[in-house]
């Protein structure tokens, strides 16, 4: 009876495999492979199709691709109508350990008694081929114990890449299981040592550690687990001695991963002693330095995971920060801090913009470089806002036109703004950026802030920083979470300045902010720029713009209702005032204050 497909079987290998699936289309999305496990950065790559049946692991390095009923053979996974996989049946014999095998081994470090023990031998027609015997013990039908094996892996003692084509391989068609079962007796010692080779191993055991094993296709093949599951959950503990590859141990997140019920232990990493593995470990330490990393191996902690107890306390005042040119903001936000990502919205017209390169101006003067990004604005439009801000009234030139007027900067003016924040500030370049292939915003920021020394970023705005393609929320929720993770890692300040959907509400809030809601969730800070309707003291009424904080992460402190700050803006110099009690608050510069001096680059 031919096997049919069924969407169920799929799923009912995920879950014997302890593999998390969801659904795409056709395919069966794994969280991980089940070949080689994939990494965190390849998660949710292995695919089975839920209407072919093939499956396929993209990454190079496995690359295992067929069909679903080779895959459920591959892991002794029943289906209906169709025969388990049959492996090769080996020689029930012992093999007797060679003399080149005993000397190879005893030039790493390894005991010849150890050797013979294993059985470790080499070929008759290559004594340069070492052979590596699996052995698992088996109950006859008179229930007598014998030692079956059922694996054999090959190793090139003098291999060479310009004439071999492998150093390692495996007898085809054999039941994959772990090197060294028939030496473990959980009732002498209920932990098990695994490493990722056979020689690792071997130098374990001859260092007079117990219950030591060794996976048979590295840290990538999992194969063996299906087969081994029952024999590793005899252990109460499992130490992962990986090899040690840039300051991570392999074999770890899979052995969790795959046993969630074992207690995971792995030596420390001082006590690799700056070595890959145990036997490179041995050979330059000695027995004792492997037996020191077994005994004091830790329970696994994950490099995401901390305790809470560690983490010290950070005084706000201490955590580099800048202060706004509104004092009532100050006062509730104590400024903008490094490390946070700040959101600015409000209706059109409310001055989203003009608060922006305000902010850029407060940085500028107190001695941050800044990036700024418009995807509305020309750059010469943002540079004559920025400089008419600096100047001031007194400074900005009235020209009178015939039916209008409009206002400018002396040329030597122009040259005393450039020259004070030359070096200092800076703007993505709109042109530049559309000449390339594959534009990366967040790239070009991550660049100029390292090469520059930039600490305050401003986006101008959210909707023309991304490429929105087919879902604009998925893109949105994308940039912002890189914006933040940007901020924190490059301690920076990130600004983004973004619209609000449509609302009939009296006062706009964090949930008002225009597509994804990561946006608002991911901001430390959210700013609200709105128009309210005043009155006058003859009883006309005007429009007055108004700053309120909908979020607060810093100090907690919201300013919202009838406490949002006031402002008044200067069409002449295009700045925004704070209004209070006692009038305008005026700007603590100007353009007749301030010192002009040359800024050298840091490189």
């Amino acid at each position: 009876m031919k096997y049919k497909l069924e969407q169920s079987d799929i799923y009912a290998f995920a879950s014997r495999m302890g593999i998390a699936v969801k659904p795409k289309g056709n395919e069966i999305k794994f969280q991980r492979c089940p070949y080689c496990s994939s990494s965190r950065q390849d998660q949710w790559t292995f695919s089975i199709n839920a209407v072919t049946g093939a499956y396929c692991c993209p990454r190079a390095s496995c690359g295992a691709s067929g069909h679903f009923v080779e895959l459920a053979r591959d892991f002794d996974f029943p289906l209906d109508s169709i025969a388990p996989k049959q492996y090769k049946e080996l020689p029930r014999v012992r093999l007797l350990t060679s003399t080149p095998a005993e000397e190879y081994l005893f030039r790493r470090g390894i005991r010849k008694e150890v050797t013979r023990a294993y059985g470790i031998t080499t070929s008759p027609q290559d004594e340069n081929q070492l052979i590596f015997p699996f052995y698992r013990r088996q109950q006859d039908a008179d229930g007598k114990v014998y030692e079956k094996m059922e694996f054999v892996k090959y190793r090139l003692i003098d291999y060479d890449k310009s004439r071999h084509r492998a150093k390692e391989w495996c007898e085809s068609e054999c039941r994959p299981i772990l090197f060294g079962m028939d030496h473990c007796d959980p009732a002498k010692s209920r932990t098990l040592v695994i490493t990722e080779g056979q020689i690792d191993s071997l130098s374990l055991a001859s260092a007079g550690i117990p219950n030591a094993v060794s996976v048979p296709n590295g840290a990538r093949g999992f194969t063996w687990v299906e087969h081994c599951r029952d024999f590793v959950a005899q252990f109460d503990t499992v130490v992962v001695f990986g090899d040690c590859e840039r300051g991570s141990i392999t074999l770890v997140n899979e052995m969790r991963e795959l046993f969630p019920n074992v207690k995971i232990r792995t030596p420390r990493l001082k006590d690799y002693l700056g070595e890959k593995d145990a036997n490179d470990i041995l050979q330059s330490f000695g027995e004792k330095a492997l037996r020191t990393a077994v005994e004091k191996a830790e329970c696994y902690q994950p490099a995401t995971i901390r305790e809470m107890a560690d983490v010290e306390q950070v005084n706000l005042d201490d955590v580099p920060h800048f202060r706004t040119l509104f004092p009532k903001l100050d006062h509730a936000l104590g400024g903008f801090y490094e490390g946070q990502l700040i959101t600015i919205t409000g209706k059109r017209g409310t001055g989203k913009s003009t608060v922006a390169s305000m902010f850029a101006v407060a940085a500028l003067w107190q001695n941050w470089n800044v990036l700024f990004y418009s995807g509305e604005m020309a750059d010469y439009e943002v540079k004559r806002w920025i400089d008419f801000q600096i100047a001031g009234e007194k400074a900005i030139r009235e020209r009178v036109y015939t039916s209008s007027s409009g206002y400018y900067l002396d040329p030597e003016q122009e040259r005393q703004l450039a020259d004070w924040y030359r070096h200092r500030l800076f703007l993505v370049d709109n042109a530049a950026m559309e000449e390339q292939s594959n534009p990366d915003l967040a790239a070009e920021i991550e660049t100029a802030v390292r090469t520059y020394g930039v600490r305050f970023v401003i986006l101008d705005n959210l909707m023309t920083a991304i490429d929105a393609g087919e879902n604009i929320y998925t893109e949105q929720s994308r940039f912002a979470k890189r914006m933040k993770s940007l901020a924190r890692k490059l301690h920076i300040v990130v600004l983004l300045v973004a619209h609000p959907r449509k609302s009939n509400a009296r006062e706009l809030t964090g949930d008002d902010i225009s597509g994804s809601g990561d946006v608002a969730n991911l901001s430390d800070t959210i700013l609200m720029l709105d128009r309210v309707e005043k009155e006058k003291d003859d009883r006309g009424k005007y429009w007055q713009t108004v700053l309120a904080v909908q979020k607060n992460r810093a100090t907690g402190v919201l300013v919202q209702g009838d406490d949002r700050i006031p402002l008044r803006h200067s069409k002449k110099s295009k700045r925004l005032y704070q209004l209070g009690d006692g009038g305008v608050t005026p700007f603590p510069f100007d353009l007749s204050k301030a010192k002009v001096q040359k800024t050298v680059l840091p490189f």
